[in-house]
């Protein structure tokens, strides 16, 4: 190699010359060489010991930092659910290192939102197996209703804004978290409207021309939420308090009258500016987007309704239900070998508000709703586990029932939820007494109590049924029913297909006689028809309204008839949209805005008995 070839030149130059004639210049030579290839030795290994110590301090770096990962994952799905107020704050420091452990919580508001923008970067990249198994958004207002008219995506939109409106203001300081301001619907349909007229080739009429919706022809017949984001600027100044005209709930002539309008728009302090709109299409990113962004989501989903069979046989030939000529054969999911078709286009909806799908399910239509939450464990009647909690905007009644967002979460207990949403109608609500052994034959009343009868009239069955809010006396207006009785619901059974068999004690009020009898089969709707509560408890409006789509539910609608759509807003608020800003906005008139300003009831039970509170006994 060219290290030697001196040496070898030098050895070589003289042939007289041997080795020992100058030995003190070679010795300096192979020392000079010696020293040389240690240096060089010497300089390998500390490179190598460079290289090797940075591999492991990145290899320790590259440690911590999963660690630290794994940690903060855990963290945020703590801080998830305890934000959502399904957890309580858990200390984790002990299982941190110190040097992440010690990390200053962030004071600024412009801290908290770059925390929250962390967050949500590691919340994106979590497994949907990590997310909570219930969720709800906090700040949502209370649920009204659209009465008889197609204005459901009026309902949803405005129940969105509401529901942000409130967020900003909280988080603002703006509101307290009790208050809320209820938006107008009538407004903002009329506006809807009149933003969506112009020629077939206007962009707005290319926005509003949507299959099956009717806003494009002067109607708010039908309509799309995703209009908020489309017509924003003829919108950002045009959301009004609910004070500024009443809601008209028959559909007519008067579906866009609103006759405060335009006065108010013109001292209207509400603004809002949005950045753009997301829409989503699956219940998974649904469930990871409502965490993330801690908020409500706007539902648009297709709804079905569904058809139930009874047995051909001589018990159901009448008008009501079946007559021979309507027999044909069974659907292959019931036991039945020939039925008839009792009722036609009922929604796919069971009486607590529970969304169900089945083999008979045809499109009813369209319909638009507030996505607030979820929980992966809940079980409806119908039998289907997990599912969305939603805001809805029909009104409870005698075949139409709901519950409270806590009832869904399963955070309270039944009878708690009797106190807020009994649900009266219901009859699987009804209280029942009396059920022992007896043979039902609906024969003629006896001239005294049946024995089977004797616990219905016992003053503690009463007050049972009256502190657990369950209507005890009841009226049948069933064919083989009297006007001047009282019933009792004695027992009910599962008939198959959704229905369901109920038998009663009949009390004839004036001479005292007793029988038991036994209603047609028929789903729960029917016999709310037939079977109706002396004394009905009402739904706590400010907390009840909600209803549940099971995950398996909106994925049947959305595989056969298609139309799944859900949306969230990347909006903020100006300030002078607050009453607590007017000072700062003598411009604006806020009257509209404080008649509008409402507060919501909470309801914190300390245990699972409503009327039951800690007792200190003092020793005397």
């Amino acid at each position: 190699m060219d290290i030697y070839s001196p040496l070898r030149s030098t050895y070589g130059s003289n042939p007289t010359e041997s080795l020992l004639s100058r030995p003190p210049r070679r010795h300096a030579r192979r020392m000079a060489l010696f020293l040389v290839l240690n240096a060089v030795a010497i300089g390998v290994m500390f490179a190598m010991g460079v290289v090797m110590h940075t591999s492991m301090t990145r290899y320790d770096t590259a440690l911590a930092h999963v660690q630290a990962q794994h940690t903060s994952l855990q963290a945020t799905a703590l801080k998830l659910e305890e934000a959502s107020g399904l957890l309580k704050a858990v200390d984790i420091t002990d299982k941190i290192p110190q040097s992440h452990a010690e990390a200053p919580a962030p004071a600024s508001l412009e801290a908290q939102l770059a925390e929250l923008r962390r967050m949500t970067t590691i919340l994106e990249a979590m497994p949907h197996a990590m997310l909570p198994t219930k969720f709800t958004a906090k700040y949502i207002t209370p649920h009204k209703n659209q009465v008889r008219r197609g204005t459901c995506w009026d309902f949803a939109t405005i129940s969105y804004l509401e529901w942000s409106y409130r967020q900003h203001g909280v988080t603002k300081g703006f509101l307290h978290e009790d208050a809320y301001v209820a938006l107008s619907e009538q407004a903002y349909g009329t506006r809807v409207i009149n933003l969506c007229a112009g020629p077939i080739s206007s962009p707005q009429q290319v926005v509003c021309r949507v299959a099956g919706d009717e806003f494009w022809n002067n109607s708010t017949e039908g309509g799309e939420s995703s209009a908020l984001f489309y017509l924003e600027d003829g919108l950002k100044d045009a959301i009004l308090p609910e004070a500024v005209c009443p809601y008209i709930g028959d559909h007519g002539p008067n579906d866009t009258v609103c006759d405060g309008m335009d006065a108010a728009l013109r001292t209207n302090p509400i603004r809002f500016e949005m950045k753009r709109m997301y829409t989503y299409y699956d219940d998974m990113t649904a469930k990871r987007e409502l965490v993330k962004q801690g908020a409500a989501l706007d539902l648009s989903t297709s709804i079905a309704s569904v058809t139930h069979y009874y047995p051909c046989i001589d018990a159901f030939y009448d008008a009501a239900h079946c007559a021979p000529s309507s027999c044909t054969l069974c659907p292959a999911s019931l036991t039945q070998t020939t039925c008839c078709v009792p009722q036609f286009s009922i929604k796919a909806i069971n009486m607590e508000g529970e969304y169900l799908h089945d083999h008979s399910m045809t499109y009813l239509g369209g319909h638009g709703m507030l996505m607030v939450g979820y929980n992966d464990a809940f079980l409806t009647q119908d039998g289907y586990t997990g599912g969305f909690i939603l805001k809805n905007s029909w009104a409870d009644g005698p075949t139409q029932g709901s519950h409270s967002i806590k009832w869904w979460l399963q955070d309270i207990s039944d009878w708690e939820e009797r106190i807020l949403c009994p649900n009266s109608h219901s009859p699987m609500n009804y209280y029942a007494c009396g059920n022992a052994a007896v043979a039902v034959n609906n024969a003629t009343p006896s001239p005294k109590w049946h024995a089977g009868f004797a616990p219905c009239m016992e003053p503690k069955i009463e007050m049972f049924a009256n502190v657990s809010k369950q209507p005890l006396h009841l009226d049948c207006t069933a064919a083989m029913c009297s006007a001047n009785a009282t019933y009792f619901v004695k027992n009910s059974t599962d008939y198959g297909d959704k229905m369901y068999k109920f038998c009663l004690w009949e009390l004839d009020s004036a001479t005292n006689a007793t029988r038991d009898l036994c209603l047609k089969p028929n789903r729960l709707d029917g016999i709310a028809k037939e079977l109706t509560p002396r004394v009905a408890y009402p739904n706590d409006p400010d907390l009840c309204g909600f209803y549940f789509m099971p995950y398996e539910t909106l994925r049947a609608y959305n595989a056969r008839y298609k139309g799944l759509r859900i949306h969230s807003f990347d909006m903020t608020w100006a300030d002078s949209s607050y009453v607590a800003n007017k000072a700062k906005f003598p411009q604006y008139d806020y009257t509209l805005l404080e008649a509008s300003t409402k507060k919501q009831r909470r309801a914190d039970f300390p245990g699972p008995f409503p009327f039951a509170e800690h007792i200190n006994f003092h020793k005397t």
